[in-house]
């Protein structure tokens, strides 16, 4: 019986979630102007600023002049590796186009995040899911109250550093995280996502 109700659990949130990103990927797409003068559409992307104030995509929190385009580099080269990306906008991105250049990021501030703002983290985003998840319901008429993912479910790949009050961390849900369908550009700087269940969000007040 536990596994029959675990497995009917672990099923809603994929759907769920899976209905999330189909109903929202398409929201909003952002230009960039290559030297020539064309525009290339970059990325589609979740705006998720109507669920929570806390728990922001990079491309919202650029987007809305929360970060930088220096914010956004020195995250990017905190997730690359310590590389930067050098092809041309609007041309795919591949790995053999992230070169290592002289740039310094911002320091990391704090440099690590401490047992207690990891556990903070982990319930925002756990929050964030549970809220976005019953948005969408709402918005198809239904009405679900209980919350579905917990902070357990939460696993914190890297941090980034803290922006603006908005710590930037690479997390994902341990079943099924937000999908990154392409690698992103952003302000010119490229993110590359190996496992495409993985997110950068920037996550404030912790």
């Amino acid at each position: 019986m536990k596994s029959l109700l675990k497995f009917s659990k672990l099923f809603f949130i994929l759907i769920s979630v899976f209905l999330l990103f189909i109903f929202s990927s398409c929201e909003k797409s952002i230009t960039e102007t290559d030297n020539s003068g064309t525009e290339n559409t970059i990325y589609n992307y979740m705006d998720f600023k109507f669920v929570s104030n806390e728990i922001l995509s990079l491309e919202y929190a650029y987007d809305q002049n929360i970060v930088s385009q220096n914010d956004i580099r020195s995250i990017g080269f905190y997730h690359n590796g310590g590389k930067e990306w050098k092809g041309e906008i609007g041309e795919e991105v591949k790995i053999e186009d992230f070169i290592v250049t002289d740039y310094r990021p911002i320091n990391k501030d704090p440099s690590v995040l401490s047992a207690e703002q990891k556990q903070k983290i982990k319930e925002l985003y756990a929050q964030y899911l549970n809220d976005a998840i019953k948005y969408f319901y709402e918005n198809q008429g239904l009405n679900i109250k209980i919350d579905l993912i917990k902070a357990d479910d939460v696993k914190i790949i890297d941090y980034y550093g803290v922006y603006n009050d908005y710590a930037a961390v690479l997390i994902k849900h341990n079943d099924m995280g937000l999908q990154k369908i392409e690698t992103p550009v952003i302000a010119g700087v490229a993110f590359y996502y190996p496992n495409s269940e993985e997110t950068i969000l920037l996550i404030g007040k912790i």
